[in-house]
C-alpha cells in the first residue's frame, strides 16, 4: 500500500490515465510516480543498517564549542 495513494485509489487514478481522461498535472504526477515506484523495485529490500551516534572524531569538541544552551 502506498503512503500517499491507498491501493484502490491508485487503481482509479491508473485507470483514468490509461483511458486518457486524467487531467495532465494528474498525469504527470502518476507517471512519476510509477516511475519512482519501479526504482525502488529494483532496489530491492534494504538491508539493516545502523546509526553511528558520532560520525565526526571530534564531534566532542564542536559540540562543547556550540551555544547549544542559548546562554553567552
Amino acid at each position: 500500500m502506498s503512503a500517499i495513494l491507498k491501493d484502490e485509489e491508485f487503481v482509479a487514478v491508473e485507470a483514468a490515465v490509461k483511458a486518457g481522461i486524467a487531467p495532465p498535472p494528474v498525469t504527470a504526477a502518476f507517471n512519476e510516480l510509477s516511475a519512482l515506484r519501479a526504482e525502488l523495485k529494483k532496489l530491492g529490500e534494504p538491508e539493516s543498517y545502523h546509526l553511528k551516534a558520532m560520525n565526526c572524531p571530534h564531534h566532542h569538541r564542536i559540540f562543547a564549542a556550540s551555544n547549544h544552551f542559548g546562554s553567552n
